[in-house]
């Protein structure tokens, strides 16, 4: 609690402030556009992959093909890599096309200790064993049926786990508590909104 509350007085300021941002307006504009590319794209790659297994079909059939999909682990991983991908350049142009901004300080990316990785890998581990034991002592699965419908539809397990817990997580943490969280500490907003509105 002591560094939080650095933090918050300003009295340990999260962000080098000669280092140049997007302001919160431009923060919030960039966001939006790049939330708005990630879905179409991810649209687009259901749709030609839709249009390839099944053809041209009329509007009604294809959105419940679209709903069908949902849960399909062959169409799910290409279309969360591609709008990965493809949001990841979007997001580094946003961040360059800033004059003088520097990557790693405005994404917070830094070498973290093998200690610091450890205690958080134990933490990670703890949790795991906390749900599995949860899930066997009120007999449910420990797995929602969703999760597993797309484990189980998914041709290759490693691209799977890839696009999903690799790739999701790393793009998610670098547009919100990176880049969005980044914009709203340096504004009149302040350092608890910086931790709250990315968060929600």
């Amino acid at each position: 609690m002591p560094m939080l509350n650095k933090y918050l007085s300003g009295e340990l300021s999260p962000l080098d402030r000669s280092q140049p941002v997007w302001g919160l307006l431009a923060s919030f504009v960039w966001l939006v556009v790049i939330l708005f590319v990630f879905i179409n794209i991810q649209m687009l790659i259901v749709s030609l992959l839709i249009t390839r297994e099944h053809g041209l079909v009329p509007l009604e059939e294809f959105k419940q093909l679209v709903t069908d999909y949902r849960f399909d682990g062959t169409v799910i991983p290409p279309a969360m890599l591609g709008s990965t991908v493809v949001c990841s350049l979007l997001l580094i142009i946003a961040i360059k096309l800033k004059h003088k901004s520097k990557l790693t300080h405005y994404l917070g990316i830094k070498a973290v200790s093998p200690r610091t990785s450890g205690y958080w890998l134990l933490i990670a581990a703890s949790y795991l064993i906390a749900i599995a034991l949860s899930a066997y002592i009120f007999d449910r699965p420990p797995v929602a049926q969703s999760v597993l419908a797309i484990y189980t539809s998914a041709e290759s397990k490693l691209i799977l786990c890839i696009a999903l817990i690799v790739a999701a997580p790393i793009f998610e943490e670098c547009v919100f508590r990176g880049f969005l969280q980044t914009g709203i500490l340096r504004s009149c907003l302040g350092p608890m909104a910086g931790i709250l509105i990315p968060a929600m």
